[in-house]
């Protein structure tokens, strides 16, 4: 059961940070745009090896 609620918690963290780096404003800009997908990138990497330590 605990794995369930842990898996949400990811869940729930991973599209909320999408909505929030893709949602808050929107630019033509080509570096800002490769910058936010960077930051999504290095959101999901920190999730990966924060799971990955408590397995």
């Amino acid at each position: 059961m605990p794995y369930y609620v842990w898996i949400i918690i990811n869940v729930l963290f991973i599209i909320g940070s999408v909505l929030y780096i893709w949602g808050a404003h929107s630019y033509d800009s080509t570096v800002i745009l490769l910058g936010k997908l960077l930051a999504q990138l290095a959101i999901l990497l920190f999730l990966i090896n924060v799971n990955m330590y408590f397995i």
